[in-house]
């Protein structure tokens, strides 16, 4: 079909080969093409949803570290009081 989007030319070798033979299980009856376009899909939502982990990974460690160096630190408002009463005017 005419398009006026780039294509890709995906090889056969022996590893695509087993991939799609392995999505053919999942969707039979499905094109070559149709499977490649299905494991992209399939590929795509998980590294998404592996990068939504990673970030709320992130954000818990950050959120504990934190809570557990809380009392170390005083509040903003109480460590600018300090830094201001040390400085002369």
């Amino acid at each position: 079909m005419p398009t006026t989007l780039r294509r890709t030319t995906i090889t056969h070798t022996s590893p695509i080969s087993e991939m799609l033979k392995r999505a053919s299980g999942r969707w039979p009856g499905e094109s070559s093409r149709v499977l490649i376009q299905k494991l992209m899909e399939a590929g795509d939502r998980e590294l998404a949803h592996e990068a939504a982990d990673r970030r709320a990974r992130m954000e818990r460690t950050s959120r504990d570290m934190s809570l557990s160096i809380g009392d170390l630190y005083p509040s903003s408002d109480d460590f600018m009081e300090m830094m201001r009463s040390e400085w002369p005017e």
